[in-house]
């Protein structure tokens, strides 16, 4: 964590693109401690089926193409 902290710290934006093996990251309270845990700073979460576009760069987490690893939320 500590580089992810700098990161943070230094007034740059850190965004975790969720996926099938960081479901608890989809709670309020794990969400909660990640960002007290990396201190002040912009930290964005992007949740299933969401995607990052970075000028033409499309960030998208793997899990969602991959029948086997996809999460299915309504069960």
């Amino acid at each position: 964590m500590g580089r992810i902290s700098e990161r943070a710290g230094s007034g740059a934006q850190v965004t975790f693109t969720l996926g099938n093996h960081d479901l608890e990251l989809t709670l309020p309270g794990p969400r909660r401690l990640l960002r007290d845990t990396l201190g002040p700073g912009r930290v964005d979460f992007l949740f299933d089926n969401e995607a990052l576009r970075i000028g033409s760069v499309l960030i998208e987490h793997g899990n969602r193409y991959d029948g086997w690893n996809a999460v299915n939320h309504d069960s």
